[in-house]
């Protein structure tokens, strides 16, 4: 890199408006005036030649990209997505075709086109908050397409019953999933 000198010459321009300042200071006596500044001055570098080609060079290599830019082919692309991390949920057999079983009981107990009342709805809907999992715990949790399948019903019915009974969580954990209200839990 090529040394540039520090800039030592300066133009001064005058300022039109005379600024209202005063200039006190602290003596023995307390704060006194000193004066009033009556002309203004602004100071500029005079830029050399050589100094404005280098600061225009700078100017112009920020502005520019480095970076170059890769089309990735199909193959790369495939390559990628193998890469992603996917979590699969294993199901032994036997559970599996558990899981067949009572879908299909399920599906048999209410033919399809089956619109239930109300009270059957609520009914239906405090089975499933009562359900309990393998552990034993109840399922607390429910989302409105679960609840469909599970009872065969439309969802306009289904979520004004939800919104009687339930509470939304939008975000956190359960995030789209309802949630009896506290007064409806036992």
């Amino acid at each position: 890199r090529k040394f540039i000198e520090p800039v030592k010459d300066y133009e001064l321009g005058l300022v039109k408006e005379i600024p209202k300042t005063r200039i006190f200071s602290e003596g023995s006596g307390g704060v006194e005036m000193q004066g009033i500044i009556s002309e203004s001055f602004i100071a500029q570098p005079k830029l050399s030649k050589e100094y404005q080609s280098f600061a225009g060079s700078r100017s112009k290599s920020a502005s520019t990209r480095t970076a170059v830019v890769k089309q990735l082919s199909w193959r790369d692309e495939e390559a990628l997505m193998h890469k992603k991390r996917r979590i699969i949920k294993i199901l032994d057999p036997k559970k599996q075709q558990e899981l067949k079983r009572q879908a299909a009981l399920k599906a048999q107990a209410l033919p399809a086109n089956t619109v239930l009342t109300e009270d059957q709805l609520r009914n239906k809907i405090f089975e499933l908050f009562a359900e309990k999992d393998e552990q034993g715990n109840r399922k607390n949790y429910w989302t409105t397409a679960d609840i469909r399948l599970r009872t065969g019903q439309k969802k306009p019915l289904i979520i004004s019953m939800l919104q009687q009974l339930c509470n939304y969580h939008s975000s956190g954990p359960h995030a789209r999933c309802y949630e009896l209200k506290p007064e409806y839990k036992m």
